[in-house]
């Protein structure tokens, strides 16, 4: 195994277990949808991705690695229009119920780690909300209770916000902000109709979600797919660079 594999694999074990293990413990105590409870839940619990992050940077990088990584996360106006579009037509979408087919299929041969990379992103994703679907405060519980195959929907459309996110990153030249506005802009806007429609409004909010992150996805690699692999191939070479400097 690899040494980036093996990090990886070290990153991802550690933040579900994290989160799982303390997501679960107002569950277990029965203190779910308290005070008490919900401090757990949010702030010890949900904190696991960015910790377990942090923790392996200051772990595994080197000093001149750790400077790159923090710099990416000052906000950059280079690819900021691609977070723009997502914002503006997962509202408009979300509201309007509009939904837009492809007819073309995109050549995924030629970028294959990013497919692989955005899908295991997205399903680990996914899956880490499990604790959400046993605490009675989030909607996910509700929706999970009247259907099982619910989570699957959600699954599907944690896949499809992080194929959104990895072509931010790209489009931005590897800018953390970008990227982490994608989730900040999907959770900002499905938050609004989670506060006072009813549940199937949420749901419906939901497979907008999924619906447009796929198109968007499509059209980005299919319309735009010289200027996006173009993008994505400088990003791997000088990936690969900084790799054989350390």
């Amino acid at each position: 195994m690899k040494k980036c594999e093996k990090h990886l694999l070290i990153f991802f074990a550690g933040t579900l277990a994290w989160t799982w293990t303390i997501g679960m413990i107002p569950v277990i105590l029965g203190i779910n949808n308290t005070d008490y409870g919900n401090l757990i839940f949010v702030f010890t619990a949900g904190i696991a991705p960015s910790s377990m992050g942090l923790i392996m940077v200051f772990a595994t990088y080197s000093p001149e690695a750790k400077k790159n990584y923090f710099k990416r996360f000052i906000p950059t106006w280079n690819g900021f229009w691609f977070v723009l579009l997502y914002a503006i037509l997962l509202l408009g979408i979300s509201t309007a119920s509009l939904i837009l087919l492809l007819k073309e299929k995109p050549d995924f041969k030629t970028i294959q780690n990013f497919v692989k990379g955005s899908f295991l992103l997205g399903f680990i994703w996914g899956i880490w909300h499990i604790p959400w679907i046993f605490y009675s405060a989030q909607w996910q519980r509700r929706s999970f209770s009247i259907s099982p195959l619910w989570f699957g929907i959600f699954i599907l459309s944690t896949i499809a916000t992080s194929f959104m996110m990895s072509i931010a990153y790209i489009l931005s030249n590897r800018n953390y902000f970008n990227a982490s506005s994608i989730h900040a802009v999907s959770n900002a806007i499905l938050g609004l109709f989670y506060m006072d429609i009813p549940l199937e409004g949420q749901n419906l909010a939901l497979a907008s979600d999924l619906i447009l992150s796929t198109i968007i996805t499509f059209t980005v690699l299919v319309i735009f797919q010289k200027y996006f692999f173009n993008q994505f191939f400088t990003i791997m070479a000088n990936v690969k660079v900084s790799e054989v400097e350390k």
